[in-house]
């Protein structure tokens, strides 16, 4: 993990992309009302939520965890 310090990213333009377990209730990894925050405060931020499913959701959910990873991996510029 020590190599994890030399990546670089230009930062001027990153849309953020949050996911969000849990489905409707409040036990997700944020609460809808903390999403809807972050939402608030970064326009830019997109909100994915993947019911069924806890903190290792590429796990417990790996077709939904690929469509939304590959929907917003094929969303950025090159």
């Amino acid at each position: 993990m020590t190599h994890w310090n030399t990546a670089i990213c230009k930062t001027n333009n990153i849309n953020i992309h949050y996911t969000r377990t849990g489905g409707n209730s409040d036990k997700g990894v944020v609460s809808p009302a903390v999403a809807e925050e972050l939402q608030h405060l970064n326009p830019g931020l997109q909100v994915e939520q993947i019911t069924d499913a806890g903190h290792s959701l590429h796990l417990d959910q790996p077709e939904r965890f690929a469509a939304v990873a590959r929907t917003f991996l094929n969303s950025i510029e090159p």
